[in-house]
C-alpha cells in the first residue's frame, strides 16, 4: 500500500519508481568486449559500394556462404549485387521501397519490414527465412541488418539455430547514444548480449552522417557499422590495433571521416 502511494506521488512528478531498482550498466565493459579481432591468415575485403555508404568490410570467407539475408535495403543495392556476382543467393526485405532493379535468379525481394512481429506490413525474421529455406539449418548464411533502430528488438528474437548457421553478421546500429538513456539501454544491451553470445566483432566503423557523443569516460557514435563473425570460425586471431582500415570509406563523401576513440580497440 505504501509503495503504491509513493509510486502515485512519483508519477505525478514524472518519475518511475522502477528506476530506483535499475541495474547499473557497465558501458566500458561492453565497449571492451566489442574490441574487434583479426583472424590470422584471413584478410578483410570490402563488399558493396567501393567508395561510400553501402560498402561493408567482411572477412574473406565468402566461399563458405550460400545465402544472404538483407534486412532493410533502401535504394542502395551494391552489396547484394556483389554477392550475386559471387553466385550467392540474396533475399531482401524492406517495405519502404519498391522492388530493387536487380534482374537475377539469385535475388528475391519481399516488400515488408522485418520486425519482431507479423502484420500486414511486417514479418518476423525466422518466418521470412523459413519461407525460403524451410528447416535448412545447415547452409551457411550471412545477415546484413540496416533497419533504422529495429535491430534492438529483432536480433534477440532470431532463433538460436539460425544464429549458429550465420557465419557473418553485419549490423548498422542506430541511435546508439540511447544506451545512456534508462528507457532504452536494456533493449540495446540485450541486443549486444545476444550477438556476443554467438559472434566476435571483426570490424567497426562510424557512419559519419551523424555525430559522436563525447564525455570524460568514452565516446559513443550515434551510428555504428559493425561486422561480426561466428565464434565457430574463430581459432587463431589477434586484436586489431590499427584503425581505420585502409578499406574504410566515409559514408558521406563531403564530411570528414570519424575515427573511433582508442578505447574501442585493444592495444
Amino acid at each position: 500500500m505504501l509503495k503504491k502511494t509513493i509510486q502515485n506521488l512519483l508519477w505525478k512528478l514524472n518519475y518511475d519508481i522502477s528506476k530506483l531498482n535499475s541495474e547499473k550498466i557497465n558501458i566500458k565493459d561492453l565497449i571492451y568486449r566489442l574490441h574487434p579481432i583479426k583472424l590470422k591468415n584471413t584478410k578483410m575485403v570490402r563488399i558493396g559500394n567501393p567508395s561510400g555508404d553501402g560498402g561493408y568490410l567482411v572477412p574473406d570467407i565468402l566461399n563458405d556462404i550460400k545465402y544472404v539475408f538483407s534486412l532493410g535495403v533502401g535504394n542502395e543495392t551494391s552489396f547484394e549485387e556483389d554477392m550475386i556476382k559471387k553466385n550467392i543467393k540474396c533475399f531482401s526485405a524492406d517495405y519502404s521501397v519498391n522492388k530493387p532493379k536487380i534482374e537475377s535468379m539469385n535475388f528475391e525481394f519481399t516488400k515488408k519490414f522485418v520486425k519482431s512481429y507479423n502484420s500486414n506490413y511486417s514479418l518476423r525474421f525466422d518466418d521470412w527465412k523459413n519461407t525460403y529455406l524451410g528447416d535448412d539449418y545447415v547452409s551457411n548464411i550471412l545477415l546484413q541488418i540496416d533497419i533504422e533502430g529495429d535491430e534492438y528488438s529483432v536480433i534477440p528474437t532470431i532463433d538460436s539455430k539460425t544464429m549458429l548457421q550465420t557465419k557473418i553478421m553485419i549490423v548498422e546500429f542506430h541511435h546508439l547514444t540511447r544506451i545512456l538513456d534508462h528507457k532504452y539501454q536494456k533493449y540495446i544491451i540485450s541486443c549486444f548480449e545476444r550477438i556476443l553470445e554467438y559472434f566476435s566483432p571483426v570490424h567497426l566503423h562510424v557512419n559519419n552522417s551523424s555525430n559522436v557523443l563525447v564525455n570524460s569516460d568514452y565516446e559513443i557514435p550515434h551510428l555504428l557499422e559493425a561486422t561480426f563473425v561466428n565464434k565457430n570460425c574463430v581459432s587463431n586471431y589477434e586484436y586489431v590495433n590499427e584503425f581505420p582500415s585502409l578499406l574504410d570509406r566515409p559514408c558521406v563523401h563531403d564530411k570528414k571521416e570519424i575515427v573511433l576513440q582508442k578505447s574501442w580497440f585493444r592495444n
